[in-house]
């Protein structure tokens, strides 16, 4: 019975692997088939649409390519970098004792090491993409956002009640972490879109209101705003995709095995 599990266990997770990887391919499909536009381009075909079936009816499905602009970008909480999009998070590591029983029965005293997320957060602006031509504006709160990292910073130690730390306009009492716990540190990391950044976004250009933009598709088709170019994350999505097809037919063969072996018992 116990190979037939683990069989069937592994043979589950080989179909999750090629769900995750036709989701990749599909998305990966979607970007190679989206054609590059110029803002000229998108503002052109925009005011065509105006003129033959009114304002706001624009619905085209592109990518852009240009630099972030913004008149009233954010700070970020922990790097104090200006940009239009933010995620930042505090995670507490410390060690947690816990008693479990050998195969005997008897209780043994054991210690492992835990994370716990004390703080975080995700702010985003709208703000415009210029490729030269011209510029459009792009909202990145519903968007699969592919930001920069530009912290990741571990303070060890700092067990509660040893006061506050603090670093860009994020502070933190060390009183609020759990009790009864030894803090081994905090780790802090934050991944954001810097002003004048290289962007790429994929998405339907849009005029509701008579305003050009850049939004996620009516249809729910994919809406990217990425610091990486279109060729990193094809690249990233192809290497992703070997990855988990190779993972998938190996978990596959082994599930198969021992589902035959357990039913040969």
């Amino acid at each position: 019975m116990g190979w037939w599990i683990a069989g069937s266990v592994l043979l589950l997770v080989s179909v999750i692997l090629q769900i995750v990887r036709h989701f990749q391919q599909k998305k990966l499909g979607v970007m190679q088939s989206t054609e590059t536009a110029t803002v000229a381009m998108l503002t052109s075909l925009a005011d065509s649409m105006s003129e033959g079936v009114g304002k706001g009816n624009l619905r085209y499905n592109t990518e852009v390519k240009g630099n972030v602009v913004c008149d009233q970008p954010l700070t970020s909480e922990l790097a104090g970098v200006s940009c239009v999009y933010y995620r930042m998070s505090v995670q507490r590591q410390f060690e947690e004792h816990y008693t479990e029983r050998d195969s005997s029965g008897r209780p043994v005293q054991k210690t492992r090491r835990r994370t716990e997320t004390i703080a975080s957060n995700t702010r985003s602006v709208p703000f415009q993409v210029d490729d030269g031509s011209g510029r459009i504006t792009v909202n990145p709160e519903d968007a699969e956002v592919i930001a920069e990292k530009v912290l990741s910073r571990f303070e060890p130690g700092a067990n509660p009640g040893q006061g506050t730390f603090r670093l860009g306009s994020f502070s933190f009492d060390y009183s609020l972490a759990g009790r009864g716990a030894n803090t081994l540190g905090y780790l802090f990391e934050e991944s954001l879109i810097p002003l004048d950044a290289p962007l790429y976004v994929l998405g339907e250009a849009a005029d509701p209101n008579g305003r050009l933009e850049i939004r996620r598709p009516e249809d729910g088709g994919k809406f990217i705003v990425s610091v990486k170019s279109e060729e990193e994350l094809q690249r990233q999505m192809r290497s992703k995709m070997r990855g988990l097809l190779i993972a998938a037919l190996i978990t596959g063969v082994l599930g198969i095995v021992l589902v035959l072996l357990g039913a040969l018992r």
